[in-house]
């Protein structure tokens, strides 16, 4: 045989070789990403006021096409016993559907995360008397008196890695406190509103922004700048939907949790 034909042979030999190897080794990654466990919750507060089945069916099954083990905690079962379980769990993605609020403390604008449990005087004494836990009063019904968890109760019992925390709930990022918290305890990157949203819109640019994160693979800039331009179409209004860190915010959700 013609030694040229040889030569030939054997480079396309090789070139196959090389192509198989790194098709295995793709494989191994592939078989590595789904043997490790992924956790993810939803925290569904608002479900006996403004109910919205469709809505957490649909995120849980983008989160657990993903790859997540997803957990759903909603209504009454949202106190801060509750809270101070789901903040020391390490989930990878924390999805918050909730009231929240805001108020002022030496000179600084700090944010609350409601739970659905009555606020009593008498219970939580001692976290009440450190700053943990307070009153929150809903903005859709602020007759209403529930407790809240404030950044104090996270930097305490806050336990993330590099975790995802999206917090739906009126004046989430109406400063940055809360998210410096969470950031501080091992989150990787939160992101709330600037101001009050009604339900509806709450609604609709969670479901956008799952979208555009788990099942475009956006990164988070650009998951949310689509997000909002989707829902000033449609809700004719701009509320911005912040995240911090900056720096976070070229990646995609894997990059973040990989980290």
């Amino acid at each position: 045989m013609d030694k040229k034909v040889l030569v030939l042979i054997l480079i396309i030999i090789i070139i196959i070789s090389i192509a198989l190897y790194s098709i295995v080794i793709k494989m191994k990654e592939i078989s590595s990403h789904h043997r490790e466990e992924l956790w993810a919750i939803i925290v569904d507060g608002l479900s006996d006021e403004f109910p919205n089945e469709s809505l957490i069916s649909l995120t849980k099954h983008h989160l657990e096409i993903y790859g997540f083990n997803v957990t759903v905690v909603s209504g009454d079962n949202l106190t801060i016993d509750c809270y101070r379980d789901i903040l020391s769990r390490g989930y990878d993605v924390l999805i918050f559907r909730i009231h929240g609020g805001f108020y002022a403390e030496g000179g600084e604008v700090l944010v609350g995360l409601f739970s659905n449990e009555v606020f009593d005087p008498n219970k939580y004494v001692d976290e009440q008397s450190r700053g943990f836990v307070a009153i929150g009063r809903p903005y859709v019904n602020p007759e209403k008196e529930v407790f809240a968890i404030t950044t104090d109760f996270v930097r305490t019992y806050g336990n993330f890695r590099n975790s995802i925390v999206m917090v739906f709930s009126c004046y989430s990022m109406v400063s940055d406190s809360m998210a410096r918290a969470f950031v501080d305890r091992g989150a990787s990157i939160y992101i709330g509103w600037k101001g009050a949203v009604n339900p509806d819109l709450n609604d609709f640019a969670l479901d956008r922004l799952i979208y555009y994160l788990f099942v475009e693979n956006l990164t988070i800039s650009n998951a949310i700048s689509r997000t909002m331009i989707d829902y000033m179409i449609k809700h004719k209004t701009e509320i911005p939907l912040l995240y911090y860190p900056e720096e976070a915010s070229k990646y995609t959700v894997w990059e973040l949790i990989k980290k």
